[in-house]
């Protein structure tokens, strides 16, 4: 909806905005559970798969 390639349902621009943006915290939730279920340090895994490729790290 938020990209115009769903029907927006009668929903206004803000009320679709509002709306992604609490998906996305639906999704970043699940993830810290998920994570926190299995285990999974996901400071250290972002660190690992994603900070380690910045300019100056070493990986």
């Amino acid at each position: 909806m938020r990209s115009g390639q769903a029907r927006d349902k009668g929903l206004t621009a803000d009320e679709r905005e509002a709306a992604y943006r609490a998906e996305l915290a639906d999704v970043l939730c699940h993830v810290l559970l998920l994570a926190r279920r299995d285990g999974v340090d996901l400071s250290a895994e972002v660190e690992r798969k994603w900070l380690s490729r910045l300019p100056g790290r070493a990986g």
